[in-house]
Parts: C-alpha cells; sequence; structure tokens
C-alpha cells in the first residue's frame, strides 16, 4: 500500500542520509587538493591541463562527474575527450566507503532530497570536477572524422582543469536557441552574440560550437541506425526556503542536454566495444526485446486508437527492431492520444538492467554498452573504472569478476528501488503542491481510462482523477474502443480529449488528487455542489491564512483509492523514466 510505501521512504530518507563514522573517518585522511605529487613524471596520468575544458550541467548540480574538451587537429579530424571523475583513486575496494557506495548501488533523487552514494565532501568536492582546480579522470579520448565516423579511440587515467562550469540554460541562450542540428559554427556568432557572453563562455566559443556540430552528426546516426528516440515528459518542482513546492511543469530539455547525452553515450558505448576486445571484465548495461504480454496489451491499445501500426508489430516481439519503434513514433505523432500511445509503448520495453556478458541494447541498438560515465552516483560505473585500471597497471581481474553477477544484480535491484521511490514522492510533491488550489478551474486532458473514471493530465503536468461517480451521467469504460460511453446522453470520453474541470479533493493520506467536471454534458450530481462549497471553503481558508490547507474535505473512501491506483499502475499512468 502507499502509506507503507510512503512509510519506508521515510524511514529510508532518515537512514541515508548520514554516513557511518568509519566513513568519516576514511574521507578526512583525503588530501584536500591534488597537487604536483599526484601526477608526476613516473606517473601514468596525462596531464591535460593546458587542454580547453568545460563541464556543463543543470544550475543546481554538484556532483560534476563528466567534462568533455574538443579539438581540431591538422588532418581536421575532430578529437572529443569525454573526461569522468576518477572516483576510483578515492573509494578503494574492501573499504567502509566502497561497502556503503555498493549497499547503496546509486544516489536517489528524490524532491529537493539528494541521497548520494558517495558522502558530500566526495560526491560535492574532491571528485567533483570544478572549474580551476586540479581533478583526477580517466578520459575517453574519441577521434571523429568529418562525417563523424569513429576513427580512433584511446583510454587513460588523465588530469584535467576545468576552464568553465558552464549550464545548460547559459549555453542555449548564449549559442542561439533552437534544435540540436541547426547550422551553427563560430563564423555564424555576431559580435553582438559575442559581447553577450561572459569571458569564460567567449573564451571557448568556439570549442562549444565544434561540440554542437559533432553533437548533431552522432545523434543522427544513432537515429539513423535505430536508436529509439522516447520524449516522455519528466516532472519538475521548484522549492522554497521551506522545502515546499511552489512550483511545478515539465522539465526543460534542449539541444544542450542533447549534446551531452550524445557524447556521455558515445564514451559508454566506446568503453564497452574496448573492455570485450580486450577480455576486461566490466559491469555491461543491457536491454532487450519488448516484453510480450506488455507488447501485447499496448498493441491492443494502439489498435483501439487509430494508430498507424508497423507490419513488425504483429509478428511477434522477437521480429520488432528499434527501427520499428521509431517509425511507430514518427508516424502517430498527429495521433490525439500520442502522448498516451508513448508512453504505453514506452512501459511495455524490457527493464534495462546490469550484467558481467555483454547481451546487447535494444533501445540504443548498440550490440555493446557500459555504464562509465557517472561513477559519483552510480556503482556500476567505478566498478567499470576498477576493472579499466587493473587491466591498464597489469593487476588480476579475477576477484572483481568472482563477485559481478552478484554485484550487477543488487545495483540492478537498488535502481529499480530509486525509481519507485522517485514516482512515489512525485505524488507526494503533486498533492502538496495542489493543495493550495482547491477550487482552480483548468482545461484537462484525458490521460488514462478505466473501470472508475479517467485520468486528467494539467498545463503544468500534474496528474489527477476525474471519477464518473460524480458525474450526472453513468458512463462504461468500453476498453475494445479505449472510450468512455455516457449511457443517457451518449456523451463519449477519449483519450486526448479536452475537459473543462475544478480541483475538488486533494487527499494528503493517499495522495490522490480529484477534479470534478464543468462540461454541462457531462453533468455534476447534485451531491457534488457539497465538494464544490467545502473547496471554496478551503479555498478561502488558504488565502486568510497564507499557507497550505490541511484539511481536505470529501476524502473518497480509502478502499476505493486503493483499486483507483492499482489501475493507476496498469495503464502505465506512472511515467516510467527513460534511463539509457
Amino acid at each position: 500500500m502507499l502509506k507503507e510505501r510512503i512509510d519506508f521512504i521515510r524511514d529510508y530518507i532518515e537512514k541515508q542520509q548520514h554516513f557511518s563514522a568509519k566513513c568519516k573517518a576514511e574521507t578526512e585522511r583525503f588530501q584536500p587538493k591534488i597537487d604536483g605529487r599526484s601526477f608526476s613524471k613516473r606517473s601514468p596520468r596525462r596531464d591535460l591541463r593546458n587542454l580547453p575544458t568545460l563541464t556543463i550541467d543543470g544550475a543546481s548540480a554538484k556532483d560534476l562527474d563528466d567534462a568533455i574538451s574538443l579539438t581540431l587537429d591538422e588532418a581536421g579530424l575532430r578529437h572529443l575527450y569525454v573526461h569522468i571523475a576518477d572516483v576510483s583513486h578515492y573509494v578503494q575496494a574492501g573499504t567502509s566507503l566502497d561497502e556503503e557506495a555498493y549497499a547503496r548501488g546509486n544516489s536517489f533523487y528524490l524532491g529537493e532530497i539528494v541521497l548520494p552514494m558517495l558522502p558530500k565532501i566526495l560526491a560535492n568536492n574532491l571528485c567533483s570536477l570544478q572549474a580551476g582546480t586540479n581533478k583526477l579522470t580517466l578520459t575517453a579520448e574519441l577521434v571523429y572524422d568529418q562525417e563523424a565516423t569513429l576513427v580512433r579511440t584511446d583510454f587513460y587515467e588523465s588530469v584535467i582543469k576545468s576552464d568553465l562550469r558552464a549550464t545548460y540554460e547559459d549555453i542555449y541562450a548564449y549559442f542561439q536557441k533552437g534544435e540540436l542540428d541547426d547550422p551553427l559554427t563560430y563564423e555564424l556568432l555576431t559580435e553582438a552574440d559575442l559581447a553577450n557572453m561572459p569571458a569564460a563562455y567567449r573564451k571557448l566559443a568556439k570549442e562549444i560550437c565544434l561540440a554542437k556540430q559533432l553533437a548533431a552528426q552522432l545523434r543522427a546516426k544513432r537515429i539513423k541506425h535505430g536508436s529509439i528516440m522516447f520524449e516522455v515528459p519528466e516532472l519538475e518542482f521548484t522549492f522554497n526556503a521551506e522545502h515546499e513546492p511552489i512550483k511545478a511543469g515539465l522539465h526543460v530539455i534542449t539541444w544542450t542536454n542533447q549534446l551531452i547525452e550524445e557524447f556521455m553515450i558515445a564514451a559508454n558505448e566506446a568503453v564497452a566495444a574496448y573492455a570485450k576486445a580486450n577480455n576486461i571484465d566490466i559491469v555491461y548495461r543491457t536491454h532487450g526485446q519488448p516484453e510480450a504480454e506488455k507488447f501485447a496489451n499496448f498493441l491492443q491499445l494502439a489498435k483501439a486508437l487509430g494508430a498507424i501500426i508497423p507490419r513488425s508489430f504483429y509478428r511477434g516481439v522477437k521480429a520488432i527492431k528499434p527501427v520499428d519503434i521509431n517509425h511507430f513514433l514518427t508516424r502517430n505523432q498527429t495521433n490525439a492520444a500520442f502522448s498516451t500511445l508513448e508512453t504505453m509503448l514506452l512501459r511495455s520495453q524490457a527493464k534495462a538492467c546490469y550484467l558481467p556478458q555483454a547481451k546487447g541494447h535494444f533501445g540504443l541498438a548498440l550490440a555493446d554498452y557500459c555504464h562509465f560515465t557517472s561513477p559519483i552516483r552510480r556503482y556500476s560505473d567505478l566498478l567499470t573504472h576498477r576493472a579499466l585500471k587493473n587491466y591498464w597497471h597489469r593487476k588480476s581481474n579475477k576477484h572483481l569478476a568472482k563477485n559481478l553477477s552478484k554485484q550487477c544484480e543488487h545495483i540492478s535491484e537498488q535502481e529499480r528501488m530509486a525509481l519507485m521511490m522517485e514516482r512515489d514522492v512525485d505524488d507526494i510533491l503533486s498533492a502538496k503542491y495542489m493543495q493550495q488550489f482547491i477550487g482552480e478551474r483548468y482545461t484537462a486532458t484525458v490521460s488514462g481510462i478505466v473501470a472508475h473514471g479517467v485520468f486528467l493530465d494539467l498545463p503544468n503536468a500534474i496528474e489527477g482523477f476525474l471519477p464518473f461517480r460524480d458525474l450526472a451521467d453513468h458512463f462504461i469504460f468500453m476498453p475494445e474502443k479505449m472510450l468512455a460511453l455516457g449511457l443517457r446522453t451518449r456523451k463519449t470520453l477519449h483519450l486526448g480529449d479536452k475537459i473543462e474541470v475544478e480541483l475538488a479533493r486533494v487527499d494528503l493520506e493517499t495522495y490522490l488528487i480529484d477534479f470534478v467536471a464543468l462540461d454541462p454534458y457531462l453533468g455534476v450530481k447534485k451531491s457534488s455542489s457539497r465538494v464544490k462549497k467545502s473547496s471554496a471553503k478551503a479555498k478561502k481558508s488558504h488565502k486568510a491564512k497564507g499557507k497550505a490547507v490541511k484539511v481536505i474535505q470529501a476524502k473518497p473512501h480509502a478502499k476505493k483509492h486503493k483499486v483507483i491506483r492499482k489501475q493507476r499502475k496498469k495503464a502505465g499512468r506512472i511515467n516510467d523514466r527513460h534511463k539509457q
């Protein structure tokens, strides 16, 4: 039940906010700064501090585990350097820090609460690739020709000094808004463009333009090769000083996010191929064919919604290729229920997991893939780093390989738990945010239909529920046609329909949000007038007190809420974030 999950989350947060005394003692022994002794002439590390280097992350990010450099050689070849924090230098196998990182498996991002895999002194300081400081890294050097064909690769330990801590928002603003494939070279920047940039951005303008050009080519080739391009939006909250949600909306993705994504995917793929070719025991990121039962349910839904369906979809999941998924998404973008189709198609896919063998990544249409680029927040990447360094230093990987299967199973389970907790926290925050708007009116979109009512998406990306019991007409759900039919008015409700509604109830025990319809053809039961009055009263009380409403009237029966939540999950209305 949700209450049990919420209690678990609260206990988990309380427990994981603190690290053991042993971990703290181990971190205190670390040298606070990287000086010349860390990379002397006899060290295997390559000194890349003179390369033009930058990190690109969200404005609030503190655990900066990747940086990039771009250079152009005399032959016209582009050298992409993907520098990743060398966490393995600090977190040695068998230490308390390592045991704690393994137990957590990954960092948890629950609203504004971050439960890091590593203590903050490591995650946000020593390992974080902050600008202007020497940092130990592992570098994947990928060399591309003018057609973005990978010519050669090199992997090694390094030390870098980032020149710029850039943000997605700033680069998008300074280097032309638009799409990743929009032409942009240094020559196209005007004097006004350069004048509006801070000096640090202006200094790296040529490299940023070069990076955009390369990333656009890599993305185009990836799409052509069949990599699935799901774009299911994610809900994002803004918080005040009291840690209360004060704004909700869709997480904005621009070409700057895509640029980094392309470079990280390229590095992960290259490392996986390198490890496989050299028989290095690493953790592979695997993703299989769609799940047969879930895909059959999706296919039934797609038919009911009049979607254009590729022939391969009827031949069984083994016959489906990633490019077929992309074709479906491209050809059905004008379907009124496209967002539901995309979400359900995403949910029909197999869950990605970690394995000690390379079994391919269906979603990316790749034979070999691993996670190498985020060792601050993923234990899988840390294991891969250790395996690479053992190979480079001619040390045995037998002990690492011996435990790899068990470790892969554990970190896969931790990742699944983090995703479930993130969804539950989003439900909690949505309810807490929306309680102040009881009585407000919205134009909502039907995003799901079940036996008890319809799910509605608001413009701010928050989802609520319109129960059939609150309507004057008697509606029945017709799953074969994926619609609800009013027996008296013959009014139909389809996925994608727009409905005028009023926020009627917010239950802070079940964290469900209910609406009543304002459409006269749908009608509202007379008993619902009490809901409106209590809603107006709650809203008036909120305005008078200047704080969130704590007592919500007209709570639905808890048992029925449990049924609705199960139907909601079955209908696929809980977003499943597509993490490569």
